[in-house]
């Protein structure tokens, strides 16, 4: 038995308007499990996972305010003049141009046909996520989904990697410091001892040095419980 085309359109459009409103409905509750993950990671493990540690340096920051300019008031050259007045005719046109643009701009408030076309594609398929969207993309017959999730499982192992080395660098550089800062103080203790037998001219001193900032450069102590 044969049914009518206009028939069986009539069931296809029913059946696309359900699949549409489940695909609306997954894809907000579909969200609403991503943000409640996101907030559930950000609470309670984020914190543990992400512990910045700062590693400061000895002496003082390198960055200097710069000194402050003169009031003096210099003339300026004659070139100097002609290309002050050159370059500021030529920022005028440039202005002017710029607006003659913004006048043939297209009306703002009104849409054009491909841009609807778009916006309802874009509201029909809300939830329905492709990575390959293109009319010419032809997929590999070696890209399966196993080959895929391998190829994933193998990027977070590459950065996995990458972090835990960056990781061990800072942990071996702030364990230099504390070394370094140690034998520092060491020395300072020792040569106090030498002063106290020298006169006051023959002494000598050493530069200071920042403090080891426990809060920035061990934040873990603060998650130890007390």
């Amino acid at each position: 038995m044969l049914l009518d085309d206009r028939i069986t359109k009539q069931i296809q459009d029913e059946q696309q308007f359900e699949l549409d409103d489940v695909r609306d409905y997954l894809a907000y509750d579909l969200e609403m499990a991503e943000v409640g993950k996101q907030r559930v990671y950000n609470h309670f493990i984020k914190n543990l996972d992400h512990i910045s540690i700062k590693i400061t340096s000895f002496g003082e920051d390198k960055f200097v305010a710069p000194e402050k300019k003169s009031d003096e008031v210099h003339e300026l050259p004659e070139e100097t003049f002609f290309s002050v007045i050159s370059f500021t005719l030529y920022e005028v046109q440039r202005l002017h141009n710029w607006e003659k643009t913004g006048k043939r701009k297209p009306d703002p408030n009104k849409y054009h046909p491909d841009d609807d076309r778009k916006i309802d594609e874009a509201q029909r398929t809300l939830g329905d996520y492709k990575l390959e969207t293109g009319a010419q993309y032809e997929p590999q017959s070696f890209e399966t989904l196993a080959y895929k999730y391998h190829e994933v499982l193998m990027l977070r192992e590459r950065l996995h990697a990458i972090l835990s080395n960056f990781n061990k660098r800072v942990f071996e550089l702030r364990g230099t410091k504390k070394t370094t800062y140690d034998f520092i103080e060491e020395k300072r203790w020792r040569l106090k001892t030498i002063h106290e037998t020298l006169p006051e001219a023959d002494r000598k001193h050493l530069m200071e040095i920042n403090p080891i900032n426990t809060d920035e450069e061990y934040p873990e102590i603060n998650l130890l419980e007390k």
